[in-house]
C-alpha cells in the first residue's frame, strides 16, 4: 500500500478530470470509488439509481456492490493508457503502485512497479486506478503559462475547485522558484517531482 506520494514523483502523469456530460443512467460503465474511501477506483456498471439522480448503486466487475454512491464517488470509465499510474496485483492479492508500460493487442497490460520489477500480460481486473491530489505547499514542477515544454520548480499556493460544488480539483496557482507566478494552471501542467 502507498504510505506517501514522494516515492512516485518521477512517474506521475496528470489526468484531466472528466465530468459526466449528462446524468448517470442505469447501464453506464463507470469507475466507482470503492466504499467511498481511499483512492481505490474500480470499473463497474450502474445497476440502479434514485429517481432524482442523486444516488446510484454500482456492481463492480468482481461482483461487489456499492449502494448510495453520489457523483462525487463516480466518474466515467476510461480505458487505461500507457503511462497511467495504477495499483497492480500481478503476483497475488496485494496491490502495489505501478506504471503501465504497454497495452497489448489482446488488451493484456504490462506494468513496471516502483522497484523496477516488471509484470506482463495482466488482466484489467488485476489493476485499480490511483489518483493524485495536489495540495497547497506541494513542491512540483510546472509548465510556465501552461505553454512551455520545459518544467520548472514551483510551489502550489492555491487550489481551485470546480464550480458545481464537488471536491474535484481543476486548477492550481503556483509560485516558481524564480519568483514568477502562474494562476489557474490545469492539472496537465503540473507534476510532483
Amino acid at each position: 500500500r502507498i504510505k506517501g506520494l514522494s516515492s512516485l514523483h518521477h512517474w506521475l502523469n496528470d489526468v484531466d478530470k472528466i465530468q459526466f456530460p449528462r446524468g448517470l443512467q442505469d447501464g453506464d460503465i463507470v469507475d466507482g470509488q470503492y466504499r467511498r474511501a481511499n483512492n481505490e477506483w474500480y470499473k463497474g456498471t450502474i445497476i440502479s439509481s434514485r429517481p432524482d439522480d442523486t444516488m446510484h448503486t454500482i456492481r463492480y466487475d468482481d461482483g461487489d456492490i456499492d449502494n448510495g454512491m453520489t457523483q462525487l464517488h463516480i466518474r466515467p470509465f476510461q480505458n487505461h493508457q500507457v503511462g497511467d499510474i495504477v495499483e497492480a496485483a500481478g503476483r497475488g492479492d496485494t496491490f502495489y503502485t505501478a506504471k503501465i508500460t504497454r497495452i497489448r493487442k489482446n488488451k493484456k497490460i504490462d506494468v513496471m512497479y516502483q522497484n523496477g520489477v516488471m509484470d506482463y500480460s495482466l488482466e484489467e481486473s488485476q489493476l485499480r486506478r490511483f489518483d493524485v491530489h495536489y495540495k497547497v505547499g506541494d513542491v512540483v514542477k510546472a509548465r510556465f503559462r501552461g505553454r512551455s515544454h520545459e518544467w520548472f520548480w514551483a510551489t502550489i499556493t492555491k487550489v481551485l475547485y470546480d464550480t458545481n460544488g464537488t471536491d474535484t480539483i481543476k486548477r492550481y496557482d503556483v509560485h516558481y522558484d524564480d519568483d514568477e507566478v502562474d494562476y489557474s494552471l490545469n492539472e496537465k501542467c503540473i507534476k510532483l517531482m
